[in-house]
């Protein structure tokens, strides 16, 4: 679970960058590309890392001890 909470808090991160800097007025034609690599980059992370990350953790087949005869 650690790897979504790290994506997670990278979107989180990334989206209150990006509306800083829209309120304040740095959002031009020039950070467009920058802002675009930046949201793709996270996007093709997304199912590259969390995704694979995420389904091994919930669906990976649970193992339990095996009991010793005395």
């Amino acid at each position: 679970m650690t790897a979504m909470r790290i994506y997670g808090l990278i979107w989180l991160l990334v989206l209150g960058a990006t509306g800083v800097s829209y309120f304040m007025g740095f959002i031009n034609a020039m950070t467009f590309p920058i802002i675009g690599f930046v949201f793709g980059t996270l996007a093709v992370m997304g199912f590259v890392a969390a995704l694979p990350a995420w389904l091994n953790e919930q669906y990976s087949p649970r193992t339990y001890p095996v009991a010793k005869i005395p």
